[in-house]
């Protein structure tokens, strides 16, 4: 590849190999300070939980030697987080005498993103990295010598801005307030203030503590719930006795998968309340299509697990390559399968990843990592009879036991987390060992005309106070008759019960194509579950299990001003949860779309 000396950051889509890494830094100063060095890629700063910095680094490049030429080190003192990029460009190659002052070579790609403590002091500096602030309310100096700075301005920010040969676009004001001092300088690219969020005062309502609905009166500052009044109020609201919570979290569908699926669940999730969005599994290819409609200021805020890691003709992949090449309905199980193992892989690294031992693994994962997911999703299947089904119908196994262990492993490693597709109690304990994060289903959840011994859990299960379990209970009721609905349901309705006693957490997802989570959350009632512990799910569990380094879920000081209105108590009619009268996003009023 031929590259010019100024075109260091490549761009990423181009890259065939990475590495990844996520490191967590407590923080026991006030108001800590952030230092970051970079030379090429970018630099992406949110606002995360108070008393922790966490710094996620992920590094491309197109071949693997690369990788080694670059990385990120970071260091805690004196509650100063130093993070510098480091590159050692041994092998940059010879001058390409057609392209004065190219190379044949092709420099590896770092994009850092560092959630921190709303209130940090900011010093970044870089040369060719883009650069993107978000609401953080300590005083903050951003340099670039070719890059774009992107800031998210604050209510008490006092803003510099300075680009040499670009141009500074602001939609917002340029002096906001008298507390923080923001100086930002691009030499060669442009400067981008983006408009500060409404500070709002909700007067008269019912908010929700955790426990129950109580009356009282919050603010939102700079996107985050505060009970101390700012100096300046832009926006009151008045609640009237209305219902307040948390915005609504979804931890299981596979339908934002671009744009035009990206886009309907995006208006249909809002309308229901819901902000955070988990994909348990999409196509790579579209991540770009639906990055440009969710994860937005005024959208749902989606993580994404992309290609899943399974073995050879494993679920997914039977399901993922009838998709993409229908077959014959007419044709018996026995004839698709075979018709699907005797055709190309189509879908191999876009739907799926295959890996059957520890030389697979090291051949996938840097391509995997190339993809950049959120989460790592694997696929454990009816384990027990997977040595008489390696031969059998393609969709009917999953990952060997021995494989679990290393995938876990290695996705730990790189800082992600894992959640694994199961089916029967086996399958559980196997996950459990292999210490995944979560499950994407229970034992049971699909049962049907199937003898229900290997579905059903033992008490002697270890703790599993570190799990969060998706039950799906919803998906029995849309594909079996009501009879065997019933009979599921009490198998169902005693796993929960046993894995409650063993300190399990419980997250809401659908997995019903083309539908929220309502569905789900509704059939919680019939397995066990009060209409409290299903509204506290909803509200919390949930989204924490989504996005476990943000403040969200709770109606508390510092945590993001995300709420739904409600007419009325959702613990009296769960259905009326799924009505909002309105919904808040860091303050901004996202639904009704009419009046954003």
């Amino acid at each position: 590849m031929i590259i010019s000396a100024f075109l260091l950051a490549q761009s990423p889509t181009s890259l065939s190999f990475a590495k990844r890494s996520e490191m967590t830094f407590k923080v026991s100063s006030t108001v800590p300070r952030l230092n970051v060095k970079a030379t090429n890629g970018s630099i992406r700063i949110v606002v995360g939980k108070d008393g922790q910095f966490v710094v996620k680094v992920l590094t491309r490049a197109d071949e693997l030697p690369k990788l080694q030429e670059s990385s990120v080190a970071c260091k805690m003192e004196s509650g100063t987080l130093s993070c510098d990029t480091r590159e050692t460009f041994v092998s940059q190659g010879k001058p390409n005498s057609n392209y004065p002052g190219a190379f044949d070579y092709s420099p590896p790609v770092n994009e850092i993103t560092i959630a921190v403590p709303a209130k940090t002091h900011l010093n970044v500096s870089t040369s060719n990295a883009a650069v993107t602030i978000g609401r953080v309310s300590g005083t903050i100096n951003v340099r670039s010598t070719n890059g774009e700075i992107r800031y998210a301005a604050s209510v008490t920010a006092k803003i510099e801005a300075l680009s040499r040969n670009g141009k500074v676009r602001s939609t917002a004001p340029t002096n906001l307030g008298p507390k923080a001092n923001v100086n930002i300088i691009s030499y060669n690219g442009d400067v981008y203030i983006l408009p500060a969020l409404p500070t709002l005062s909700l007067i008269g309502g019912q908010f929700w503590n955790g426990n129950a609905f109580k009356s009282g009166n919050w603010f939102v500052e700079d996107g985050r719930f505060t009970q101390r009044k700012p100096n300046t109020i832009v926006k009151e609201v008045n609640l009237a006795g209305k219902y307040i919570a948390p915005a609504y979290g979804d931890a299981h569908t596979h339908h934002i998968d671009g744009e035009y699926l990206a886009k309907k669940m995006n208006s249909d999730y809002l309308a229901q309340g819901t902000l955070y969005v988990q994909s348990m599994g999409n196509h790579t290819s579209s991540r770009r299509e639906s990055d440009q409609i969710v994860n937005q200021s005024n959208s749902i805020d989606v993580a994404f697990a992309n290609a899943g890691i399974t073995s050879s003709w494993g679920h997914p992949v039977f399901l993922y390559e009838s998709l993409a090449n229908p077959l014959d309905s007419k044709l018996s199980p026995k004839e698709r399968s075979d018709a699907i193992k005797g055709r190309p892989r189509t879908q191999l690294g876009d739907s799926y990843w295959l890996v059957e031992n520890v030389q697979d693994l090291e051949r996938v994962w840097p391509r995997y990592l190339a993809s950049d997911p959120d989460l790592t999703k694997i696929f454990i299947i009816n384990t027990e009879e997977r040595t008489q089904n390696l031969d059998g119908l393609a969709g009917t196994i999953g990952l060997a036991p021995e494989v679990v262990e290393l995938v876990v492993k290695r996705a730990h490693q790189s800082g992600l987390r894992v959640y694994a597709h199961i089916d029967t109690a086996e399958d559980f304990l196997i996950a459990r060992r292999a210490h995944v994060d979560g499950l994407a289903h229970m034992p049971g959840y699909g049962l049907a005309n199937e003898a229900t011994s290997k579905y059903r859990l033992g008490g002697s299960l270890p703790s599993l106070k570190e799990m969060v379990i998706q039950p799906t209970a919803g998906i029995t009721g849309q594909y079996a008759s009501v009879e065997q609905t019933a009979n599921t349901r009490k198998l169902q309705a005693k796993n929960i019960s046993i894995l409650k006693s063993k300190g399990a957490r419980f997250a809401i997802g659908s997995d019903i194509f083309f539908e929220t989570q309502k569905r789900e959350a509704l059939a919680w009632k019939e397995i066990g579950f009060s209409l409290r512990e299903v509204f506290q799910s909803l509200v919390t569990t949930t989204p924490q299990s989504i996005f476990p380094n943000r403040a969200i879920g709770r109606i508390a000081d510092g945590y993001e001003g995300s709420f739904v209105v409600l007419e009325k108590d959702p613990l009296k009619d769960l259905e009326v949860a799924f009505s909002p009268l309105n919904l808040y996003k860091q303050g901004l009023l996202v639904w009704p779309a009419s009046t954003r």
